[in-house]
């Protein structure tokens, strides 16, 4: 390994470790957010309202904000820092670009609330549909300013700094769950859009502070036709159909829940919750640290350090993803039982909910490395090819969420679907890349690593059903308490040391935590 690309793999492990240290405060934050909610309105129609009207901008996210604009601004992003030239200009392009976008959005959304309502789900009741339509237009808000916070994460992401885009979503989380916990006895529903408006705006404004602190201004520019915003754009097209694809199958998902029984859309929201706190802090801050790298490399026409930076980086995500799946799966119960249950959610919705999870949790590791080979393919500027792949993918998502749904009638089935679309999506991937020679995820250095991984976590999955047999039942089924959470974070806790210790004894490579010697 040369100097320069161990600086890049250094660099890539530190901005990891920054990236899930804060993630997991976020994710806990989410947790603690979504438990808040389940509490006050429990699993009923206006808890599914809630759900399902935020997710629908919290889905456009992925067109608008950090997934597909992000993922086409970045690399072009990265290239203009590396030459030193055209940054400010293409960041004041873009942000009268995304103004031009969010504010007809916002507008139509507010006039079209109750036709889209209708559309997207098979909620009845003018009730219902008033409440859904009104929440639905005040969410819309919150999706541009989390556009324009994506925006200005995404460059100090080109610039490898990452500590304030990490915390500035804590601020949206303290907001929505203190807003919910003390506003909800006056305005009920309605106290989860004061908490996402102003944590929205808070989650921005911290943003745009670094970003001038980098020499950088916030003015607004309409000069579309400049050349790096033409690039940046032809780059958002094709990623913005895959992004639309994830959109549709997902709001198809959430649809196919309102069509169950009351209370599957909620349960299905938070068995998201849950299985992305781990994925979420593993793969979010692995991907988001490792993409200017590739990007770089890639640039750079350096095709060593592209697959010396994507082993280690799909490694590390196995390293932590497949122990943390494997504790969702034997615990999957309990967690959603300590973490919902109370109030309005009764341990019986909490188990309904971990069935949900069950699924999620089965796909983690095989859904994270699709993700990152996605994330290698925008590096390496294979935009359209990621296009057909979420196509198909997409369709073999929805027609098995019908055909399963025809058979069990259950939530959990829209789960299963999307963990095996998303797995066969995955092959997909390793054929068209391997055979494009961008990189090939079944290289003998790779798959050493792999078998070392998962031989480990082998004998680590017997020992967390053993100790699940010893403890029993009795401490969580009554529902949540302050014992039962003490409890559950003893055994996570002892499961996360358990693991580090075995990976250290077997030299397994993490290199945030601990790197092995030999191959440095």
């Amino acid at each position: 390994m040369d100097n320069h690309e161990g600086k890049d793999l250094t660099l890539a492990r530190k901005n990891s470790l920054v990236l899930m240290i804060f993630t997991l405060i976020s994710r806990i934050l989410g947790i603690v957010k979504a438990r808040v909610i389940a509490t006050v309105f429990g699993l009923t129609g206006t808890a599914d309202i809630i759900n399902f009207t935020f997710n629908i901008p919290n889905n456009f996210r992925k067109l608008f904000a950090e997934g597909a604009f992000n993922s086409a601004f970045i690399p072009e992003f990265t290239r203009l820092i590396v030459e030193k030239r055209g940054e400010k200009e293409l960041l004041r392009n873009l942000l009268g670009f995304q103004f031009v976008i969010m504010l007809p959005l916002i507008i139509l959304t507010f006039i079209f609330r109750r036709p889209i309502i209708v559309f997207l789900s098979d909620f009845s009741g003018d009730q219902s549909l008033i409440l859904a339509g009104n929440l639905l237009a005040y969410f819309s808000i919150y999706l541009a300013l989390i556009t324009f916070y994506s925006l200005f994460a995404g460059v100090l992401q080109s610039h490898q700094t990452f500590l304030v885009a990490s915390i500035a979503p804590l601020i949206f989380s303290v907001c929505v769950i203190a807003s919910v916990s003390y506003l909800s006895r006056y305005y009920g529903p309605y106290s989860m859009v004061i908490g996402v408006i102003i944590g929205g705006a808070g989650q921005v404004l911290f943003t745009v502070a670094k970003v001038r602190s980098l020499d950088y201004d916030i003015r607004i520019s309409f000069n579309f036709r400049s050349p790096d915003v033409r690039r940046v754009l032809r780059r958002w097209v094709p990623v913005t159909f895959s992004s639309l694809i994830a959109i549709v199958t997902q709001q198809a998902a959430y649809y196919f829940a309102t069509t169950l029984q009351e209370g599957s859309v909620t349960a299905f929201s938070n068995a998201i919750i849950v299985y992305q706190a781990p994925y979420g802090i593993f793969y979010a801050a692995i991907a988001t640290a490792f993409f200017p790298s590739l990007s770089i490399a890639f640039n750079q026409n350096n095709r060593q350090r592209l697959h010396e930076l994507s082993d280690e980086g799909i490694a590390y995500l196995l390293s932590f993803l497949i122990p943390s799946a494997i504790l969702l799966i034997v615990w999957r119960s309990e967690s959603c039982a300590v973490l919902f249950s109370g109030g309005n959610y009764s341990v019986e919705d909490a188990v309904k909910t971990g069935e949900v999870l069950l699924y999620f949790a089965i796909g983690m590791p095989f859904i994270a490395v699709y993700g990152f080979l996605q994330r290698l393919s925008y590096s390496a500027d294979r935009f359209r090819m990621t296009v057909y792949i979420a196509f198909v993918v997409s369709i073999c998502d929805i027609l098995l969420t019908i055909f399963l749904l025809g058979r069990t009638n259950d939530v959990s089935s829209i789960a299963l679907a999307n963990t095996i679309a998303l797995s066969a999506g995955l092959v997909i991937y390793t054929l068209v890349l391997s055979r494009s020679h961008i990189y090939s995820l079944l290289n003998i250095s790779l798959l050493k690593k792999l078998a070392k991984i998962i031989s480990v976590n082998i004998p680590l999955a017997a020992i967390s059903y053993l100790m699940k047999m010893t403890v029993g039942n009795s401490w969580w089924i009554n529902g949540s308490s302050f014992s039962s959470f003490l409890i559950l974070a003893g055994i996570y806790l002892t499961s996360a040391l358990m693991t580090l210790g075995v990976y250290r004894i077997f030299k397994i490579d993490i290199g945030i935590f601990f790197k092995n010697k030999e191959r440095e």
